[in-house]
């Protein structure tokens, strides 16, 4: 199993810095978007972990507007 086209969209999907070298070429890229739903499972489940932190220690609206900055920050305002 090659994994140069999971970190091309893991590359492509948020602002972690991947390097280059494991995203492989622009053939890697063109399979990326077969992980684009194993990228975004990691990344709600990285948000479901912050949210229940994140409500255990301030009030609900505080953690909501905290999470949705979290979810453009990871996501590099993609959707927005």
């Amino acid at each position: 199993m090659r994994l140069k086209p999971f970190f091309s969209a893991v590359r492509f999907l948020t602002i972690l810095p991947i390097p280059e070298s494991w995203c492989g070429d622009e053939s890697d890229f063109h399979q990326s978007p077969d992980w684009y739903p194993v990228v975004g499972l990691f990344i709600g489940l990285m948000l479901v972990l912050v949210d229940s932190v994140l409500c255990w220690m301030v009030p609900i609206p505080v953690a909501s507007v905290l999470l949705l900055v979290t979810m453009i920050a990871v996501s590099g305002a993609l959707h927005l």
